[in-house]
């Protein structure tokens, strides 16, 4: 799991934190949503580390990160608690 206190470094995501924390917990699906999301962003930043030639996977991460973030905020506008 991405630690919570990185959530405020994902400004679409920190007004939604204390969500965040009760759906990761309870909801299945979030936790599954999240963690590959957290995934994403870990190979991210592995990829930016490399080499020009890995560029392409960067984009992908990049692209999926991006998509992950977009389902996220969706999922938790229209999730009540």
């Amino acid at each position: 799991m991405m630690p919570l206190s990185k959530v405020y470094n994902v400004i679409p995501l920190a007004e939604h934190l204390d969500t965040i924390k009760v759906l990761y917990v309870t909801d299945e699906n979030f936790r599954t949503l999240w963690d590959d999301y957290h995934t994403s962003k870990i190979n991210l930043k592995k990829s930016r580390e490399r080499s020009l030639e890995e560029m392409r996977s960067e984009l992908e991460y990049q692209q999926l990160a991006d998509d992950l973030e977009a389902e996220i905020i969706t999922y938790l506008n229209n999730k009540s608690l």
